[in-house]
């Protein structure tokens, strides 16, 4: 069966929070034959490959090679390697909700064809405190 979305994680020497996001990829509640994960590794020097390795037992992962550095030709990459009707991207650095591909899925199916694309809800995960540039005025938007 060919895989109905896929997940298109572009990074960049962000090895360190890789993990993390693939793990949170694996661990989705959708149906593992339902979607495949696609890294592209542009030019990191962060050792993706090996990163991702042990997550490809665990799902239909394969990690890709962008040469030209910049989110651009990652994404474009990840999109022309994906088998799956629909593309997500998910940041390197993020965590996805369990639910998160199944939700996708259900409003392209609940909209109809004339659906390009579709957002969702951001949760920052501060690694330290807020920055002071990032005011109150501008959580409404993530």
């Amino acid at each position: 069966m060919v895989a109905r979305i896929a997940a298109v994680v572009c990074n960049h020497n962000q090895g360190h929070y890789l993990r993390a996001a693939l793990a949170s990829l694996v661990a989705q509640e959708l149906a593992s034959d339902q979607f495949e994960v696609i890294v592209v590794d542009n030019a990191s020097s962060d050792g993706t490959e090996q990163i991702c390795a042990p997550f490809t037992a665990a799902a239909d992962l394969r990690c890709v090679l962008e040469p030209r550095l910049g989110l651009a030709h990652a994404r474009n990459t990840g999109w022309q390697q994906a088998r799956a009707e629909y593309v997500a991207y998910l940041d390197a650095d993020a965590i996805a909700s369990p639910e998160w591909l199944r939700r996708l899925l259900a409003r392209f199916a609940a909209a109809g064809p004339e659906l390009a694309a579709v957002g969702g809800r951001i949760e920052p995960i501060w690694e330290g405190p807020r920055p002071d540039w990032f005011g109150a005025n501008l959580s409404p938007f993530v």
